[in-house]
């Protein structure tokens, strides 16, 4: 019989599944069939264990593959589609379950070449660019190339961070003023799960081009129970630039539970508007110009802490303009405003309670140069609302063509004035005090900045024998008179008197002598012995001297041979905190 090998016979063309195969299974030859063989080698995996996904020497069938994606909850229309963020059910209500691995999948660096952005300002970048915001996964940092890419509105309402390349520039090249150039919006449902919705944005820069218009260069906003909640985004380096003639600002930021944003050494060209947003806005190191006012605040009610540090703002429309926010916080800022702005006051500074009452408001450490305004600070109020604990810190202060500082009306209560102030050289000639050369002597105050405030008592600002109701700095009432250095000021919530009164030789029955200002006045009514002398003879005299709470000073005394002088140094008492109101 001829020897016939297996290797020898000709190929099957195909197996049936009752094909039989010679097997020795040690105990004898034996025939199976090829889905035996492959059972007995590979068996398939059960339900639980392709569920569980743990065990890797077992096959996996259609029917197992679609129970194990059943098990973590994607749906096949999920994976159908083509957003990676979509892939491992970060849109899920429930709490997170993704597990570690998952996640370091959103801390990758995606770049928007991926999606086609060329850099290169041609039109076909706007829908690829819009693409690459829409598509990348949720919590990654999209790249974007250095150059020039155009949009006609940009809209990010995914979480996801973008860091551009050097040169890296959205130009806004869209002809309808109602529309943003980039308008950041997250929805519900687009945040990481478990994160605190925190967004980075590096070397960020959007610009609209000549000829073409915006709404706004960069908007961002949240509106309480409409998309996500207590958002914070930083933006870090970069350039937000519109044009003059912008609906609003080059950045707005709005929405009440839009809050902790950061905008840090960034240039920003043509505004920034705080319009109803929420706690904790910050703008540090910045350089902001342009014609329109460089930062325009006005945060909801009962939001706090704003913060303005360290920036260089030359805006022409005015520099800081507040008509609504609590525990604003200005400083350190070189405020070289370019020229006189569009406001009725023209100052570096207005606060001006128009939506609803401003409240302690911190002003130090700048430095008011620039054009000539009328004024570097001024503070005002509006139906009803008030402006209370404004905190004048030291300051240096530039050239005005009137006061430095102007409280226009008795709405604003309580504003403190600290005692040193500095003041740069090229004060002289003006509405303003020309100051002697400087010495150590001459960082007075008082001496140096000039302040209106309406006889509402600012604090430490001194208050001469006019300011209380004499007819000049050297003449009182009822024909008492004074020294031009006779003062009244409150110092830490005290008012205090400098100086003496001259009165008549005649006896004095109950003569009011002066009035103080609103601020100025006791809770109470307060009464004082006051020391003096007959200015002809030596002889001593004492006056009793009544300060009613309407704020009228009342003398008496007996008569004398001579005139009298009488010091008014023991006049000191708490200054009523009239019409204070602590809420809104």
């Amino acid at each position: 019989m001829a020897q016939i090998l297996p290797r020898d016979l000709p190929a099957a063309g195909s197996v049936n599944t009752s094909s039989a195969i010679i097997i020795d299974d040690g105990s004898g030859v034996k025939k199976a069939t090829p889905a035996q063989l492959v059972s007995s080698g590979f068996p398939v995996a059960s339900q639980a264990e392709a569920e569980a996904g743990v065990v890797s020497d077992k096959a996996m069938t259609p029917q197992r593959v679609s129970q194990a994606i059943d098990a973590l909850g994607v749906s096949q229309a999920v994976l159908a589609s083509s957003s990676g963020g979509e892939m491992v059910g970060v849109k899920r209500s429930e709490p997170s379950t993704v597990s570690a691995t998952a996640k370091t999948l959103f801390e990758q660096t995606v770049s928007a070449r991926d999606w086609g952005v060329s850099g290169l300002s041609t039109s076909s970048d706007i829908a690829k660019l819009q693409a690459a915001v829409d598509e990348a996964p949720l919590g990654s940092t999209l790249l974007l190339p250095g150059g020039v890419i155009f949009s006609d509105g940009l809209s990010i309402t995914r979480h996801i961070n973008i860091r551009g390349e050097n040169g890296a520039t959205i130009l806004g090249v869209g002809t309808n003023p109602a529309i943003n150039l980039v308008d950041v919006r997250i929805a519900p449902g687009e945040t990481l799960e478990g994160s605190s919705n925190s967004m980075l944005f590096t070397n960020f820069r959007a610009e609209v081009a000549l000829g073409y218009t915006a709404k706004s260069t960069l908007n961002v906003e949240s509106q309480s129970g409409v998309d996500a909640a207590q958002l914070n985004y930083s933006f870090i380096g970069g350039r937000i630039a519109g044009r003059d003639d912008q609906a609003e600002a080059a950045l707005r930021i709005a929405g009440m539970t839009s809050q902790m944003h950061t905008f840090q050494g960034m240039d920003i060209v043509n505004g920034v508007l705080l319009d109803g947003c929420a706690d904790a806005c910050r703008l540090i190191g910045n350089n902001i110009g342009g014609l329109r006012t460089g930062i325009k605040v006005n945060v909801v009610a009962g939001a706090f802490n704003t913060l303005i540090r360290d920036n260089v703002i030359t805006s022409t429309n005015g520099a800081i303009h507040i008509i609504g926010g609590s525990r604003v916080i200005i400083l350190n800022n070189q405020i070289e405003q370019i020229g006189t702005n569009g406001h009725p006051d023209e100052a570096h500074i207005i606060l001006e309670a128009l939506t609803y009452s401003l409240r302690d408001i911190e002003i130090a450490g700048n430095n008011f140069g620039g054009g000539a305004l009328e004024h570097s600070i001024v503070m005002k109020t509006s139906g009803g609302r008030t402006i209370e604990g404004v905190k004048v810190g030291t300051n240096t202060w530039g050239k005005t063509t009137d006061e430095d500082m102007m409280i226009a009306d008795s709405g604003v209560k309580h504003t403190y004035l600290a005692a040193v102030q500095n003041f740069r050289g090229d004060r002289g000639g003006g509405g303003f005090t020309v100051y002697p050369a400087y010495s150590s002597n001459t960082l007075d105050v008082n001496d140096l900045l000039t302040v209106n405030d309406g006889g509402v008592g600012t604090r430490r600002v001194r208050n001469n024998a006019q300011a209380l109701g004499g007819s000049s700095s050297t003449a009182l009432q009822n024909s008492w008179t004074c020294a031009a250095s006779m003062y009244a000021q409150i110092i830490d919530d005290e008012v205090r008197f400098s100086g003496y009164a001259d009165g008549p030789s005649s006896a004095q029955n109950a003569v009011q002598i002066a009035t103080l200002p609103a601020g100025m006045r006791p809770q109470v009514e307060e009464i004082f012995e006051l020391p003096g002398y007959d200015v002809g003879t030596g002889a001593r005299v004492a006056a009793l001297c009544q300060v009613q709470t309407d704020g009228d000073i009342i003398m008496t005394r007996a008569s004398s041979t001579n005139s009298v002088r009488i010091g008014l140094a023991p006049l000191r008492f708490v200054a009523a905190r009239t019409g204070y109101d602590p809420g809104y």
